[in-house]
């Protein structure tokens, strides 16, 4: 299109909000874990009838939390440059393995355990309702649009996936030669968004 300044190659990947992290970060809240490292909401959810159960103890729970944060996140590794081949023994693990195994041990989807004591309604409508960026903004008003010199550079430094979390205030980090976090507001704020894009 002539007079477009988006290169015809560029192709950039919005991840909004992604479900299993956006779920985790709900039962964090609701059941007022408190796990290192993670910044706070931009805005705690209503955790409907969520209860945290008796057992484990909080510092358990706070423990396995923190366990599938981490694996939530390998829904965003680079992807690996050559595959390998599974042994004769990892293959018969594999066929020897129940679906919940598989699972545990390969998806990026939280434990069964933060779902049994999550309200439904108010963790997958109401909660993931809210974090869904309005889509009727007009093209050239959305973020990407009005930081596109900044995103061209990151782009060029090989971003292609942009996360946004509804962390509070500030909040940037690249997570691995493709993939950038970023909180709601630094993506809204022009001038945050494009230094942030301009500094991979």
């Amino acid at each position: 299109m002539p007079g477009n300044p988006w290169p015809h190659d560029m192709t950039i990947t919005i991840e909004d909000s992604p479900t299993f992290l956006s779920e985790l970060l709900f039962v964090r809240s609701a059941w007022g874990l408190e796990p290192a490292g993670v910044p706070p909401l931009d805005r705690e959810p209503d955790p409907g009838i969520s209860a945290r159960p008796r057992r484990p103890a909080v510092n358990e729970l706070e423990r396995l939390w923190l366990i599938d944060w981490q694996r939530a996140w390998t829904q965003f590794e680079d992807d690996p440059r050559e595959g390998r081949i599974p042994d004769e023994n990892e293959l018969r693990r594999i066929a020897e393995s129940t679906d919940e195994e598989l699972q545990e041990a390969y998806s990026a989807r939280p434990s069964a355990i933060w779902y049994t004591g999550m309200d439904s309604e108010a963790a997958k409508n109401q909660w993931r309702t809210s974090l869904v960026d309005n889509q009727r903004t007009p093209l050239a008003e959305t973020p990407e649009r009005l930081a596109l010199p900044a995103l061209i550079h990151a782009w060029h430094h090989g971003i292609d996936t942009i996360i946004q979390l509804p962390f509070r205030g500030h909040y940037a980090r690249r997570l691995s030669r493709r993939h950038l976090l970023v909180s709601r507001e630094t993506r809204h704020n022009r001038d945050l968004y494009t230094e942030t894009l301009a500094n991979v």
